[in-house]
């Protein structure tokens, strides 16, 4: 509409002979109009032609049965407008070179499209989840458009006269025909599932029966507990995806196979048939966990993992992360959440792996300090990371159990998400290549050198039974990582799970097809090509050599699984050494102090 700019104004009926007028310079700059309606013939079965109004809206040329069916991109658009207030996919695309080029752009513009026109008390009205959403727009443009995709299949099995059913390859049952034929996959329906999918609800656990008779005379002794919803957006947020993922699969499971469809006709063998297809177009649609061997595109992520939300870049959620580790050690250092922050975001900063200058196969990794006389001020340490591989002309380096470093520490370190990239990226160096070919692909990943973006370690670190072993592979085109090791705490797995990082206990009965699931999920597509030498950059440090040649036939999940096998024999030792020349305290990074910022 007024899409003429010569044209200032439109005036149109409005029923009881009044009219309205939409001006051009009155309208706001992210107005747009949304028409929806039936499938094309549906409801015109009885119409020989359609009448002289409706006709001029087509076009004097264009027969109804021309008019286009949804699309994939028209559920990925409504999804996106849903989700953040305004039309993503529309802005995207229109300046996809820019925001490409610089991805902070993206969500500024979004933000300023969401409030343009809107007065103050408007703008403080706009839903804090579009706000996220907007912040995190490629993920949710991503997460639109495989749902677009998803459902736009869906509609396809739905359609009885789509190529699918056509070609008779499915040879379904009049009855299941007849059933799918009502059911109806519309914008409104996907609307109407990311609402309900979005809802929190209180689970109730009844402590113990309830008395009828206490309860009648109003004395309830015994009353149920409830398990309370979610105060805040962000809690209500971090587990969203796991929620839609849930949601969707119950729905297509109730839409796909009826509970009443013995008592339309329809057969289980026709069920059997299609519900396979629909399970897989999710998961390939980011919708469910992947079978190992139809894993999704490798440019296919989950929609748990768009969608979710952790909220990455809030100080608080920073400053909880780091509070939640001390407090284990029975810390409570006196700072606060916008200083700690600073402090954090400064220790990411700096240079991962930043050499020593010990010798060029000695590395340090930031972890959290555990020191109460001086957590507050330096928030973080270095510690020493040996490699096993001496330097040359040097000694080869095995320090006592005593001078390793926590395990738990160090995984601990890694739930915080500004540390994340810092950390993992301290943990190679290049003590490999002076003694074997630096051009081998298989040392390229265990240095951290390859285009692949591949790259594994193993790391030696202490534990409760002793020292332990941790195998490391990092995705970094990805940002994903898998680290196996032994039991560990639940709550930081999921902690690490959040960001990317999956743990697996090498003494869990599933550990082998987790670990090999993972793989498939590195080496997917181009980067298949990349599977042996990964192979080759584990057994450089793992296994002697006499092993090597029956390592070479076993997969990775059984090699990192059998520690007892393929010990580390070359590791990067993590001691609890703190390096020296410690990182400058806060005063030197120039931080404000509360005082400084008017807070008590």
């Amino acid at each position: 509409m007024l899409s003429d700019p010569k044209v200032p104004f439109v005036t149109v009926p409005i029923g009881g002979g009044q009219t309205f007028t939409f001006e051009r310079d009155k309208l706001p700059l992210t107005y747009r109009v949304n028409f929806t309606g039936n499938n094309k013939g549906k409801g015109l079965e009885n119409r020989q032609e359609l009448d002289r109004a409706l006709k001029s809206r087509f076009g004097v040329n264009l027969d109804i049965k021309d008019v286009p069916d949804l699309t994939a991109e028209d559920f990925t658009d409504r999804i996106a407008q849903y989700l953040t207030g305004v039309p993503l996919a529309q802005i995207y695309y229109g300046g996809k070179e820019e925001f490409d080029k610089d991805p902070s752009l993206l969500p500024k513009v979004l933000h300023e499209y969401r409030v343009a026109g809107l007065t103050d008390g408007e703008r403080k009205n706009v839903p804090a989840e579009e706000e996220i959403n907007i912040g995190k727009a490629k993920e949710i443009l991503q997460a639109s458009e495989q749902l677009g995709k998803m459902f736009f299949g869906l509609k396809e099995f739905a359609n009885t006269e789509s190529a699918i059913h056509r070609d008779g390859q499915l040879d379904l049952s009049n009855e299941y025909m007849k059933y799918l034929d009502g059911v109806e996959i519309d914008l409104r329906l996907v609307t109407k599932l990311l609402e309900k999918a979005s809802t929190v609800q209180p689970n109730v656990t009844p402590s113990s029966k309830v008395r009828f008779s206490k309860f009648k005379a109003g004395m309830p002794n015994d009353k149920p507990t409830y398990g309370q919803a979610p105060e805040t957006v962000s809690a209500k947020m971090e587990d969203r995806g796991d929620r839609l993922e849930q949601f969707l699969a119950q729905w297509a499971d109730k839409t796909f196979q009826p509970a009443d469809a013995v008592s339309r006709g329809i057969p289980k063998t026709d069920t059997d048939k299609l519900f396979p297809l629909i399970q897989k177009l999710m998961i390939n649609s980011g919708v469910g966990e992947p079978n190992l061997l139809e894993a999704a595109s490798g440019k296919v992520a989950r929609v748990r993992d768009l969608y979710n939300h952790v909220m990455l870049h809030e100080p608080a959620f920073q400053a909880e992360r780091w509070r939640e580790i001390l407090k284990i050690h029975g810390i409570t250092p006196a700072i606060d959440d916008h200083t700690l922050h600073q402090a954090i975001q400064r220790h990411a900063e700096i240079t991962a792996g930043a050499e020593s200058s010990v010798a060029r196969n000695v590395r340090t990794v930031p972890v959290p300090n555990i020191d109460a006389a001086t957590a507050s001020a330096d928030p973080f340490v270095r510690v020493v990371a040996h490699d096993a591989i001496p330097a040359q002309n040097q000694a080869a380096f095995h320090p006592e159990h005593q001078d390793l470093l926590s395990c738990d520490l160090f995984l601990s370190g890694l739930t915080i998400p500004h540390m994340k990239a810092s950390i993992l990226g301290s943990l190679w160096n290049d003590g490999l290549s002076q003694y074997t070919d630096p051009e081998d692909e298989a040392v390229k990943i265990a240095e951290n050198k390859s285009q692949s973006g591949l790259a594994t370690t193993t790391l030696v670190m202490q534990s409760k039974q002793g020292a332990t072993a941790l195998h490391v592979i990092w995705d970094t085109a990805r940002d994903k990582a898998l680290i196996v090791g032994d039991v560990f705490d639940a709550k930081i797995s999921k902690r690490l799970s959040q960001i990317g990082i999956e743990y697996v206990d090498r003494t869990s009965a599933d550990a082998e097809p987790r670990i090999k699931h993972a793989i498939e999920q590195f080496t997917q597509g181009p980067r298949e090509m990349y599977r042996d030498a990964l192979k080759g950059a584990f057994l450089l440090r793992n296994g002697n050599p006499e092993e090597w040649q029956k390592g070479w036939k076993s997969d990775m999940g059984k090699l990192m699984k059998d520690v007892q096998n393929y010990p580390p024999v070359a590791p990067i030792y993590v001691t609890h050494i703190i390096e020296l020349e410690k990182l400058p305290t806060l005063s030197k990074l120039g931080a404000e102090t509360p005082a400084a910022r008017g807070v008590a």
